[in-house]
């Protein structure tokens, strides 16, 4: 391995584990705001307030994931080369890109010359998820046990 091969697969490693946490962070976050004593002193609008960032924080690791690959795939070993690749497809049908270009990093649809109405975004968190938020957060941590084949916390962690 020369030099730069070894630096860039560096890289990926402190990038992999960035993900691993920011992953596990964000996922743990819902179970938190599940408890009594979270519970206890949030009205609706909190809850949902929070909610909602832990939501952009898991789209917006599922996007840096997407550029990851795209700029790392050359130090993914090869026999993880598919199923990485598969991952960042899944991703990309998903709509992560597409959430962190028009709601977590901008305020204004080029495409209508408007903000996106909260339908709109419901919408693409819809598309994200499937609907179904639980069932998300089980296929990021791999714990969905067969649903879905590309699960992105248990792939980053094979990754290093």
């Amino acid at each position: 391995m020369d030099n730069s091969s070894r630096e860039r697969a560096i890289e990926a490693f402190w990038l992999l584990n960035d993900f691993i946490g920011d992953l596990i962070t964000g996922t743990h976050a819902f179970e938190y705001f599940d408890t009594a004593k979270f519970k206890a002193g949030a009205t609706d609008q909190i809850l949902q307030s929070y909610n909602k960032m832990a939501d952009s924080f898991i789209f917006l690791t599922l996007a840096k994931w997407i550029e990851f690959y795209d700029h790392y795939r050359m130090v993914i070993p090869p026999e993880q080369q598919m199923i990485c690749k598969q991952l960042r497809n899944e991703l990309v049908t998903r709509g992560v890109q597409d959430f962190r270009n028009k709601v977590v990093g901008h305020i204004w649809s080029t495409k209508h010359n408007r903000p996106l109405f909260p339908n709109e975004i419901e919408n693409l968190e819809k598309r994200i998820t499937g609907g179904d938020g639980s069932t998300f957060l089980k296929w990021i941590n791999g714990l969905d046990h067969g649903v879905g084949h590309f699960r992105p916390l248990s792939i980053t962690r094979q990754r290093h």
